[in-house]
């Protein structure tokens, strides 16, 4: 196996603060228990194609969330497998409760965000093919920047590896002692872990590689090659990231020089046209 899927989640906590113990069911225990799911289908069933690494990353609540000491940044140090062999990196977050109050529509109920799909080639499209492909979530696809990257995505998208982050929303319970295993939606996280197993296996199956078009004889291979990216901006270079296309101005066709109007150029300075006198054919000129 040359070619690999990560797929990660952290496990840490806020822990105890005084009396009050924060045990972090939503954040990030369900999430972890997906994880250890899809790992369970996956040695049950290998998938073709790459080979696949689950990592529970440490460190990446307060006060290590970015800093070196975050799992994920120190994954990315010294990585198991060389950072150019991942082809994907799903990280998770946030997954054990329904969008919104009781009272939505299901479709809205059983959302689940993509973030990243969109900074690599392909991935949106296997996305929205598998949106729906699971009874009990829908997939919907947003861009990375919607939210700050406060998870274990932010370290790969740094090192330009292909990622995607698998999201819910804040519950009311978040970072509180009231995120507990008994609030959690027990249905929804199994149907999380259901897609995500789908998902892991299309990105591991093998593809055709697409055929290059001919060369026209004499035609350079790469005649944009001179064109820049476009400058990295912000934390986790942004503007430059993976999947960004670099910008390219529109040529524009050259346009011959206007002749001047007949007998313009050889009137003297200050002179005023004669009026035409004599008999018209339609209206009079003004």
């Amino acid at each position: 196996v040359d070619r690999w899927v990560l797929v990660g989640a952290h496990y840490d906590h806020l822990g105890t603060q005084g009396k009050a113990v924060y045990r972090g069911a939503d954040d990030n225990a369900a999430s972890v228990g997906i994880l250890v799911d899809v790992a369970r289908a996956l040695a049950a069933k290998r998938p073709d194609g790459r080979g696949v690494i689950f990592v529970a990353f440490d460190g990446e609540e307060p006060p290590f969330y970015d800093t070196g000491a975050m799992g994920s940044q120190d994954f990315v140090r010294a990585p198991a497998v060389p950072l150019d062999r991942i082809g994907m990196m799903v990280a998770m977050e946030l997954l054990g409760h329904p969008i919104g109050p009781d009272g939505l529509p299901d479709a809205v109920r059983s959302s689940v965000f993509a973030l990243g799909a969109e900074r690599s080639a392909g991935t949106s499209a296997r996305v929205d093919a598998l949106a729906s492909a699971v009874d009990g979530v829908t997939v919907r696809r947003t861009d990375a920047e919607v939210i700050p990257p406060l998870s274990d995505h932010l370290a790969f998208w740094q090192a330009r590896v292909p990622f995607m982050l698998l999201t819910g929303t804040r519950s009311a319970a978040y970072h509180t002692p009231w995120d507990t295993p008994d609030r959690l939606d027990w249905n929804r996280v199994g149907a999380v872990s259901r897609w995500l197993e789908a998902f892991v296996r299309d990105q591991c199956a093998p593809r055709r590689a697409r055929a290059l078009p001919p060369r026209r004889p004499g035609r350079p291979l790469h005649p944009r090659r001179h064109v820049r990216p476009p400058a990295t901006a912000g934390r986790g270079g942004s503007a430059g990231a993976l999947g960004a296309r670099p910008r390219r101005r529109a040529l524009r066709p050259l346009r011959r020089p206007r002749p001047p109007r007949r007998g313009r150029a050889h009137r003297p300075p200050g002179h005023r046209r004669r009026r035409r006198v004599g008999p018209r054919i339609g209206p009079p000129l003004r």
